[in-house]
């Protein structure tokens, strides 16, 4: 059934235009007619053979520049076809969205036709893979796509998963990440240097935006270090996978268009977490310079053989051990986020301590409003903190706990001092049967008016 161009989303068929003319590439006269055709049907109007011969062939005579039109527009036809380009192992074999070229009636100008393929029927699990495993569409659309946190990890080879444009599986991955991306998720891409192409980076860079609130992490690690993770050809993801229980799902190494995944066990997925916050660490301390070191040694490396590395690998080294209990937020006003989340999700939490030296300011665009909501909640639900203040610190901030404070369900829940200054500020997050937390810098640890904030457990 065709469908006319309106209904399709302009980015959609950005997307499938784009797909096709890659494929023209070898035929720029093929490619520059197919072009004309797709824009002037997007634009609903049909353009016939005399003014595209005008168009594409001003030099020629007017008879044999119609027939070139002709003979291109044939030609894109048969490039289309199914037994070409749509073909079941052509390149858009899976593309969802089918694009053909009829002839036209006698006197009437071309107009391209538009299908939106049918999805086919769905096997059960079962049926189609062994018991226990996803379906990719079923973690995409059921998992992914209804995600309720606010981050996301995949470690990947090659991005093939979302950066091809010529698969239709990766277009309906690029439509759940950008959809993500509006909502505020976060995405983490880690990949070995230089396997993945630019064409496929910069697909995946187009699933954000500043219009969306969720950015996008790429984290290019050496290959060496990415086979400490897998040396076989699949992914894995981990969604909220800094939270207290996060889970990792590893896609299978199948060579079948369906590959499917699983879902780890505890302890595997403690394992392949840890090594993705190593791999993530160690990109952000070798990209940002702040580790400088020159002095060679011997180092014992972690499979037992010895290396003669530089103090900065040495440093290195010795910091993504300890990846796994630290977090870096690049604003106080993540951290207040993160507090948030603490104060309203985390029932273990049951005491606060802040002692409170920062600037008399405000985080730039940033209230108080979510982060009161958050305390009050917490000392409604039996929840204990104490803050200690200097004299010269962020009114607001200090507004915002004596409301909360002052009111009766409240009483004796925040208890408030004033001393001199403290030397840095800091809160320490205290939960009933594991170890505490530590929010500490505020200020101190980053540069500009933005701040920072180090989370240690």
């Amino acid at each position: 059934m065709t469908t006319p161009p309106e209904q399709f989303g302009s980015a959609e068929l950005d997307t499938q235009c784009g797909r096709i003319r890659d494929q023209f590439q070898d035929s720029p006269k093929l490619q520059e007619t197919l072009e004309r055709l797709l824009n002037s049907t997007r634009a609903g109007v049909a353009v016939n053979a005399k003014t595209l011969a005008g168009e594409l062939y001003p030099d020629q005579e007017t008879t044999n520049a119609q027939q070139s039109v002709r003979k291109m527009v044939g030609m894109s036809r048969d490039r289309l076809g199914v037994h070409s380009y749509y073909g079941p192992s052509g390149a858009g074999a899976h593309d969802p969205i089918i694009v053909d070229l009829p002839e036209p009636p006698r006197g009437q100008g071309y107009l391209a036709k538009f299908h939106r393929r049918p999805l086919p029927e769905r096997t059960r699990s079962g049926a189609a893979l062994p018991d226990g495993v996803i379906e990719d569409e079923h973690l995409l659309n059921e998992i992914e796509s209804k995600i309720a946190g606010t981050d996301i990890w995949v470690a990947a080879h090659d991005l093939s998963n979302v950066g091809d444009r010529t698969s239709g599986f990766s277009e309906l991955v690029r439509d759940a990440v950008s959809a993500n991306a509006m909502r505020g998720v976060n995405y983490t891409y880690i990949y070995p240097e230089g396997r993945p192409g630019g064409s496929r980076i910069e697909t995946l860079q187009g699933c954000f935006g500043p219009d969306k609130p969720g950015k996008l992490r790429l984290c290019a690690v050496p290959e060496h270090s990415f086979q400490e993770l897998t040396l076989v050809p699949c992914h894995f993801i981990s969604f909220n996978p800094l939270s207290d229980n996060p889970v990792a799902y590893m896609q299978l190494p199948l060579t079948a268009a369906q590959k499917g995944w699983i879902e780890l066990q505890e302890q595997s997925s403690l394992l392949v977490l840890t090594k993705m916050r190593q791999l993530v660490f160690e990109h952000e301390q070798i990209s940002s310079n702040i580790l400088e070191a020159s002095v060679a040694g011997d180092y014992e490396s972690p499979t037992g053989a010895n290396h003669s590395i530089t103090g900065l690998d040495r440093i290195s080294y010795e910091a993504t051990k300890l990846a796994a209990s630290f977090e870096f937020f690049e604003t106080d006003a993540k951290a207040f986020e993160y507090l948030v989340k603490r104060y309203t999700r985390d029932e273990s939490l049951y005491q606060l301590r802040d002692t409170h030296s920062r600037a008399e300011r405000t985080p730039p665009g940033y209230d108080y409003t979510a982060l009161e909501l958050g305390l009050r909640k917490f000392s409604e639900r039996g929840g204990k903190s104490k803050f200690v203040f200097r004299s010269i610190v962020d009114d607001n901030y200090v507004r915002m706990i004596e409301t909360v404070a002052s009111e009766k369900a409240n009483k004796g829940a925040i208890e408030r001092y004033h001393v001199p200054a403290p030397i840095l500020s800091f809160i320490i997050l205290d939960y009933k049967g594991r170890q505490s937390e530590v929010l500490l810098g505020w200020g101190h640890l980053g540069s500009g008016t933005e701040g920072g904030v180090l989370r240690a457990c």
